[in-house]
């Protein structure tokens, strides 16, 4: 939905690299409705102990929050859940009632037990918006003030040196390429939601299990059915997925001349030194074109995962990424049939 609005992706970007609320929350004492609603399950439901996988969903995604005359809120259940949603609720209520194997956090206890009045606003915005992103001498820049060159700023300032467990830590860095080979991406002729793909798979912050794990303490595991990958970085969500790596491998032995693709040259297929191959010469469509048709189908499977919870066969993914092919062909014809017509 974002795409061609640069200044809006920027925004969305530094938004994910903000600060965590927890700590403020937590220590302020009850939160309001909306900032409860949209905080994790595992902030208010700990686990005990580290056998205890932890839940990745969001408060007001498996409860509903009713307020009353006196402007008071109860936590009610959640009817019409998804199969995923509606395991992890399950999945709580039963820990909670039963095996005992997840404690209720105190600032949760206060809300449920006493919950206090006025409580409903939302004040999350507000939270968000007086985060300071730096400071700028005796000025104070934050998130709600901030110009679109601040936030440029912002983003390209290191990030802050903090210890992260290595256990969780990627197994893959960000990319460095020289100012000609980032010119050279930024103008290839493909489409936008690819190269947003693309740009995220070269700077490592796509949302894989490791990075998922790093900053929102999520198990970092595969979510697709079937899959035991237990720690999924960058290359496992994009390639090494068993669908996604046939559906790969499909593709590429199919349109280019390299009849062997090796992990190491999936891994460094969307590097600034990709491995050599050309495309069959049957096939009106570049290198780059290829590669973002079959990024355009890696996406719309993790899309169907994380919305639908469905996952999708190598064939579904093929087909996907087949069409996305077609449809560049189609366009390039039409462009060289269009200058040609116009000679």
């Amino acid at each position: 939905m974002l795409a061609g609005f640069p200044s809006l992706q920027r925004l969305v970007t530094a938004a994910t690299k903000l600060p965590s609320l927890k700590p403020s929350i937590i220590q302020a004492g009850p939160p309001d409705s909306s900032t409860f609603e949209a905080s994790p399950v595992e902030w208010w439901f700990p686990p005990v102990n580290d056998t205890i996988s932890p839940l990745t969903a969001r408060v007001g995604d498996l409860f509903l929050l009713n307020a009353d005359e006196n402007n008071r809120y109860r936590v009610t259940d959640k009817s019409e859940l998804t199969n995923k949603l509606k395991q992890e609720q399950e999945t709580l209520v039963s820990q909670l009632a039963h095996s005992k194997t997840r404690s209720m956090s105190q600032a949760y206890f206060t809300v449920i037990q006493d919950p206090p009045a006025g409580l409903v606003g939302d004040r999350i915005q507000q939270r968000v918006r007086s985060i300071v992103l730096y400071t700028a001498g005796k000025i104070s820049v934050t998130f709600g003030s901030a110009t679109t060159k601040q936030i440029r700023h912002f983003l390209s300032s290191p990030p802050s040196l903090e210890p992260t467990p290595t256990s969780i830590a990627s197994t893959s860095q960000p990319e460095a390429g020289s100012v000609t080979q980032w010119r050279k991406f930024w103008r290839s002729k493909i489409p936008h939601r690819a190269r947003t793909i693309w740009w995220r798979y070269k700077r490592d912050i796509l949302p894989c299990g490791t990075l998922r794990a790093l900053r929102w303490n999520q198990d970092p595991k595969c979510e697709m059915r079937g899959c035991r990958e237990q720690k999924a970085d960058k290359n496992h969500y994009v390639f090494q997925c068993s669908a996604k790596y046939l559906a790969w491998q499909s593709t590429l032995k199919e349109y280019t001349d390299k009849p062997i693709w090796s992990d190491e040259d999936l891994h460094s297929l969307l590097s600034f030194k990709p491995p050599k191959f050309s495309i069959k010469p049957k096939y009106n469509i570049s290198t780059p074109q290829l590669l973002a048709c079959c990024l355009i189908g890696i996406h719309m499977a993790n899309i169907a995962l994380f919305l639908h919870d469905q996952t999708q066969s190598w064939e579904d993914i093929s087909n996907n990424i087949v069409k996305e092919i077609h449809k560049t062909m189609a366009q390039n014809n039409h462009i060289e049939s269009t200058d040609t017509s116009h000679q």
